[in-house]
């Protein structure tokens, strides 16, 4: 058995053709006990580190990084729509 394989049998279980809807095409994977114990761990490190990056900023620091954050992908949004127009224009006139 692929090590792969091994792992993901000891941290999932699967029901084949379980599914939410009527479709039974897909595959309903749920936690293993092991796997369930991975994640805490791993979300503990997580934490510990999200603590360290972020644990010298204010409150207000952070809500201010926050909307500062917000902005810059609404940003980026827009001017990858305009790289798009610009780009399908350009293809146009060639």
């Amino acid at each position: 058995m692929c090590k792969q394989c091994w792992v993901a049998q000891m941290l999932l279980r699967s029901s084949y053709g379980a599914t939410a809807g009527h479709d039974r095409r897909g595959a309903l994977l749920k936690l293993a006990p092991h796997g369930r114990i991975k994640i805490d761990r791993l979300l503990a490190e997580i934490r510990t580190v999200n603590d360290l990056f972020f644990g010298l900023l204010t409150k207000h620091s952070f809500a201010a990084l926050c909307a500062t954050a917000e902005a810059l992908v609404g940003g980026s949004r827009e001017a990858m729509h305009y790289i798009a127009r610009v780009e399908e224009t350009f293809d146009k006139e060639l």
